[in-house]
């Protein structure tokens, strides 16, 4: 089998994140390059305007192309979780009494769950939430021996409509979408280690104007979400007080970052037109404290934790998250984020930077985290050819809660080798079957 290329695309609200590595014969992925492109034509998850959204992401396939060093046509793409929706579908299918559960009962079951009839939505991911065996919640239910199973998958879906508008972006520069991704998942592969998935872990991927959230349980992905705000709301926030340019805004809150409610406290400001007035001009002359952006980006960044720990607390109270709360995205390298989400949620924190991983070196760049792990996460599945297990461990009691929030042709296609035929295969036999989150063996 010869080299092949695993493109990927992160779609954000404000830039186009594209990775490239490539896969040898012997099913090793070697990291190539990322970069960043502007994007336009999209706004709040919805394509606006397709001439201006195909520009854009035909910029995002020249870059892959140039990183490549090939005109490759087969990409994967992730999108925030602000553009899916989500659902819980149920399954249940009858078993051999007397005989234990094997992994084709599993297989069967998760099969019978899926919902294919809303015709304006594609689904893109799925993830296993619990199942049941003679009505007892399990998380693992290998060798259990019951008369029914049960099963309760957390299927993600986004509009037919915008599947369409990034198909026929791509199709513009002779390429194909094989793949959607929700980006959180995409960023997890980059950024957790898997024993902080293990031990319970909430990522937050801080993008320019929506946030991912997405919560791993147990080892596996157990829900996520998206909140309507980002990282560009704390420069126009910054740049409307200030009364500087968006540019200028952008520079303080990259120097300066975020503080507490206790900076802006301290400040002793009178936040009234005569104030603000005073703090305009200083900041026009240069004299501007550095407490005063890092209290206003504060009181922004500090609604968007309220708005996460509102929708946790409501949602999926009382489970436990012993590896706190890791982020990424653009946002995430911003001075005093790890000390403000740290005191308001109650969680240890850490910024996460791309781990290293053989053929993958660390990465201290947040920003794209979502697109180098969107390329590992299709890479490992095209190695395994896209096959999911349950794992085989002890049996847990599985929470029921999830996030109350919003969160191509069929023709062979690749580079005209045999090898490129193949790629079209497993990456479409992988669009087939919805794998789950990553679960082990």
């Amino acid at each position: 089998m010869a080299e092949q290329h695993f493109i990927g695309i992160d779609i954000g609200s404000t830039k186009l994140g594209v990775a490239v590595a490539s896969g040898d014969p012997a099913g090793g992925l070697t990291y190539l390059g990322h970069d960043l492109v502007p994007v336009a034509g999209i706004r709040r998850g919805a394509i606006v305007d397709q001439a201006e959204f195909s520009a854009s992401f035909g910029e995002a396939i020249k870059v892959a192309r140039s990183i490549a060093g090939r005109p490759v046509a087969d990409i994967v793409v992730s999108l925030s979780s602000w553009m899916v929706d989500a659902r819980t579908n149920q399954g249940q299918i009858s078993i051999d009494t007397g005989y234990p559960i094997y992994q084709p009962d599993i297989d069967r079951v998760i099969a019978e769950s899926r919902d294919d009839a809303d015709a304006h939505f594609q689904l893109i991911h799925r993830a296993v939430q619990g199942f049941a065996v003679n009505g007892e919640r399990l998380l693992n239910p290998l060798g259990r021996v019951g008369r029914t199973l049960n099963v309760w998958v957390r299927d993600f879906s986004i509009p037919t409509t915008l599947a369409e508008g990034l198909q026929q972006a791509a199709a513009a520069f002779d390429a194909r979408i094989h793949a959607m991704v929700p980006a959180a998942v995409a960023a997890g592969e980059a950024v957790l280690r898997q024993d902080e998935r293990e031990r319970g872990v909430i990522l937050l991927d801080i993008g320019g104007t929506l946030t991912d959230v997405a919560i791993y349980l147990d080892g596996v992905l157990f829900d996520i979400g998206g909140l309507d705000q980002g990282g560009y709301q704390i420069t126009q926030d910054l740049a409307a007080v200030l009364g500087v340019p968006l540019a200028q805004a952008e520079r303080l809150k990259q120097l300066h970052g975020v503080g507490s409610m206790r900076v802006m406290k301290d400040l002793d400001i009178e936040w009234s037109p005569r104030g603000i007035a005073r703090l305009q001009r200083e900041a026009r002359e240069g004299s501007l404290r550095r407490d005063v952006p890092r209290a206003i980006a504060g009181a922004r960044y500090q609604q968007l934790l309220s708005d996460v720990r509102k929708s946790l607390n409501s949602s999926i109270a009382g489970l436990q998250f012993h590896a706190g709360v890791v982020i990424t995205g653009g946002s995430a390298s911003m001075p005093g984020v790890e000390e403000v989400t740290r005191e308001l949620l109650q969680l240890e924190v850490h910024r996460g930077d791309i781990l290293r991983i053989e053929g993958f070196p660390a990465i201290s760049d947040p920003s794209a985290s979502a697109a180098i792990g969107l390329v590992r996460y299709c890479g490992t599945r095209a190695r395994t050819g896209g096959a999911a297990r349950v794992r085989h461990d002890q049996a847990r009691q599985v929470p029921q809660q999830q996030f109350p929030w919003r969160a191509g042709k069929d023709d062979e296609q690749g580079d005209g080798t045999d090898a490129g035929r193949q790629w079209g295969r497993v990456m479409r036999d992988w669009m087939r079957g919805f794998i789950p989150a990553r679960t082990e063996i």
